[in-house]
């Protein structure tokens, strides 16, 4: 039966592909969602949907910390997938987590690990049996591809391996007609986007951007990593829900390694400006949950392909792993 969510979804999102039962090796339903940015303005956004898998299968051998080979024989070309894809877990017990493939073999990936390590072979990590994907990363051209934004867009990344809060972004790519993606005089069409992050995105004062984001909907769920760069230091992280429709607050970020403290920062693309402070900002009290003030928060909806922050605070010394459902489920 489809779930609930999934109605909302087919409800307020075009859906490109129809699906009536969602199988292991079946294509994943698609859509579209459209966000618009203010002339002038920054917007705080995300990827809500997922390029399409070029490899689905099973790890018939953890090779080693890093190495996976996944059974049949793929018969892949030497580092066709290299820096260019992610592996994401389907199932198990590191469902929903990612990590960026850093070469191949004919049937084997190696991995390097960005907000969480996947624990190769170990209890609770990915093991053989587990069903993972490998999908190519959005970048800035294939996400805003040739005469979808104005000349002079702006998009700001950030790092997250950089400690504290109010972090400046890491790099910034600009956008020139006839040309593509530039940081300085380095091209930046190919530069990835991870799927849990999120960044600004500047248009020019002339005029402003609507965006229509296309890409295929992810089955299984997703996993946030909340890691502290410096242990003790509070650290802001960009982050993305990763979903094609609203999500409650709480929902996501439950009592689960969540403690006193933490904030989430949410940003309001309607309004115009740069730099922009955050338009509503939530704490987390134990054992009552998120509050703006006086006003509970925990329902609170998470906007599809808009980006938030999540404020860790220095006292939580734990590795939150907060999960994401699926939109599509039985």
């Amino acid at each position: 039966m489809t779930s609930k969510i999934f109605q909302t979804f087919c409800a307020t999102t075009a859906i490109l592909f129809s699906s009536t039962a969602i199988a292991q090796d079946a294509t994943d339903p698609v859509g579209v969602i459209t966000l618009n940015v203010q002339p002038g303005s920054d917007a705080a956004l995300s990827a809500p949907l997922h390029r399409a898998a070029d490899f689905s299968g099973v790890v018939s051998v953890v090779d080693s910390s890093s190495v996976i080979t996944v059974g049949g024989t793929p018969g892949w070309n030497v580092d066709t997938f290299a820096s260019s894809h992610y592996l994401f877990v389907n199932n198990g017990d590191m469902e929903g987590a990612f990590a960026v493939v850093s070469a191949n073999s004919a049937d084997s990936v190696t991995l390097s690990f960005v907000s969480e390590n996947l624990n190769l072979g170990q209890v609770g990590g990915l093991n053989v049996g587990d069903r993972i994907s490998l999908i190519p990363f959005w970048t800035l051209g294939t996400l805003y591809p040739e005469d979808s934004v104005p000349d002079g867009t702006r998009i700001l990344l950030y790092d997250r391996t950089v400690v504290g809060v109010n972090l400046s972004s890491a790099q910034s790519f600009t956008y020139f007609t006839g040309f593509g993606w530039f940081a300085g005089a380095n091209p930046g069409e190919n530069h990835p986007i991870y799927p849990d992050e999120s960044y600004l995105i500047r248009a020019p004062a002339s005029e402003g951007i609507e965006i229509a984001l296309t890409g295929s909907v992810n089955v299984s769920d997703f996993r946030l990593a909340l890691d502290s760069v410096d242990p003790g230091t509070t650290q802001d992280i960009r982050l993305t829900s990763s979903l094609p429709v609203p999500v409650e607050l709480g929902s996501i970020f439950g009592e689960d390694g969540v403690t006193d403290g933490d904030r989430v920062l949410f940003f309001d693309n309607a309004l115009s400006g740069v730099n922009k402070s955050s338009s509503t900002s939530a704490v987390y009290f134990a054992g009552f949950g998120w509050f703006a003030g006086a006003t509970d928060m925990n329902e609170y909806m998470i906007q599809p392909g808009k980006g938030f922050i999540y404020r860790k605070n220095g006292t939580n010394p734990a590795d939150v792993v907060a999960r994401v459902g699926s939109p599509v489920s039985e």
